[in-house]
């Protein structure tokens, strides 16, 4: 609304629909004297936004659906899996990228896992994380009954997730990742 007060001659491209197609349709229409045009990531949304009388848009799509890495990890998913009840199963644990998720959710994950155990499934637990939170993930992790292997590369990354039979998460940019990967997930989220 600034930008098209200071000079109605610029054009504003948003970038991400809205989630109108959602919840609050009357979104929409409101945007529409102040957005002239969306780029869209969903397929759907295009048409959504016109029959709700939004500004217009284009498909673009999203950059994480041709990520080599996703990929590659959907590929590995595609092949046969052991489902006999003794195969160890592969579980990806999650807990965000952002230090106050980590503090969050490694307990209750931790507790997930123990009841998982407690109720004779075996694990590999596999846990991607980022350098900025790798330390406290680190010690958030010491009292698990079973330690986690925790993956910082970015290509070890993919071939966990290739590798997972599901995954426990933080609810975020991870589960459009894993959906591409085909890989089932329970997505979590723990406020203050």
């Amino acid at each position: 609304k600034k930008v098209r007060a200071a000079d109605p001659t610029i054009p504003i491209v948003h970038y991400v629909c809205p989630s109108v197609w959602a919840w609050r349709p009357g979104r929409a229409p409101a945007m529409k004297p102040y957005v002239d045009h969306i780029l869209c990531i969903l397929p759907f949304e295009v048409k959504e936004l016109a029959r709700l009388g939004g500004p217009p848009g284009t498909y673009v799509g999203h950059r994480l659906a041709h990520d080599p890495g996703i990929i590659s990890a959907a590929g590995a998913q595609a092949q046969p899996r052991d489902l006999s009840a003794d195969h160890v199963k592969t579980l990806l644990v999650l807990p965000g990228s952002r230090r106050g998720e980590v503090r969050r959710l490694v307990g209750p994950f931790g507790e997930t896992v123990s009841i998982l155990r407690a109720r004779g499934h075996r694990l590999r637990l596999l846990l991607p994380t980022v350098p900025h939170v790798a330390d406290l993930v680190r010690s958030s992790v010491a009292s698990w009954d079973e330690k986690p292997e925790i993956i910082l590369d970015a290509e070890r990354k993919w071939q966990a997730f290739g590798k997972a039979d599901a995954a426990l998460i933080a609810s975020g940019t991870v589960s459009l990742e894993l959906a591409l990967a085909g890989v089932p997930m329970i997505s979590c989220y723990r406020l203050d």
